[in-house]
């Protein structure tokens, strides 16, 4: 029975286009969404009656001065590249270097978690670690909160466990995006988001390393077996609801694992394992 189940798994999973939609269903896409409405800047307070009243009495007069155009914002490069250490941690890099044309950015291993699938059996799908720039000493909750924050660079690697089909990968993280990307505008980020997924397309082998990089301000860069990584766009609600996928509740205490070297509480003792 066990002899006929591994058969039948290595059918569908080699099995083409019908084993694909068999096992993982159609390909999956960007849930259609009401526009995110933009923030507006606080009302000016209305003036007091007696300011009013000395406004409309006062003979100065005010020199107007004038209205300087916004700067704009120079556009981000459109790749950077990563460089790991060669001193491991917990069979991960224990720093990577971050290299943003002149500038460079050192990230520190905080942790990791193994992420699992259960198909036809439970299947280990990918190792995940976290690392962060200038890390601290705190509280479980309080450092995966500051995953979520922009400021320090932050990075994640992924580096998978077992060959997986693109369209299972893709369709993994599309589901993760369509459930949790509630605060982000996807339709103005949806040409970024959807070229991240489809660099999964081509399915992973044994070993395969996924780079994903969130700068200050935003910007998102990624690369799959590769270390050049290409820009996916610069917003901040964008970058903390990728970060979100891993290190908000969907794992519940997995997440832990991801800043347990910095932890001070035992909660966070989970691994990969």
């Amino acid at each position: 029975m066990k002899k006929m189940l591994s058969i039948l798994l290595l059918v569908i999973i080699g099995g083409g286009a019908l084993g694909g939609y068999l096992l993982f269903g159609q390909k999956k896409t960007l849930k259609i969404r009401k526009p995110i409405p933009l923030t507006t800047a606080a009302a000016t307070p209305s003036a007091t009656p007696a300011q009013a009243h000395v406004a409309e009495t006062s003979n100065a007069t005010v020199e107007s001065k004038p209205v300087e155009a916004p700067k704009e914002e120079a556009s981000p490069p459109k790749s950077i590249s990563v460089e790991p250490s060669k001193e491991n941690l917990e069979d991960f890099p224990a720093t990577i270097t971050v290299k943003d044309g002149d500038k460079s950015y050192t990230v520190q291993y905080t942790g990791q978690f193994r992420r699992s699938k259960k198909f036809l059996i439970e299947l280990n799908t990918y190792d995940i670690a976290s690392y962060v720039q200038s890390p601290e000493k705190g509280q479980t909750m309080d450092l995966l909160n500051d995953l979520l924050v922009d400021g320090e660079v932050k990075v994640y690697m992924l580096r998978f466990i077992n060959a997986l089909p693109g369209r299972q990968i893709s369709n993994d993280i599309y589901d993760a995006i369509n459930e949790q990307f509630y605060d982000v505008d996807v339709d103005r980020l949806k040409d970024g988001i959807n070229t991240f997924c489809e660099q999964f397309s081509v399915g992973s082998s044994r070993g395969d390393i996924v780079y994903i990089v969130w700068l200050p301000g935003g910007a998102v860069y990624s690369g799959f077996k590769t270390r050049d990584l290409s820009f996916v766009g610069k917003d901040v609600p964008f970058a903390r609801a990728l970060w979100r996928i891993w290190a908000g509740p969907k794992y519940g205490e997995k997440r832990y694992g991801l800043v347990r070297r910095f932890a001070f509480d035992p909660s966070a003792e989970n691994t990969k394992k």
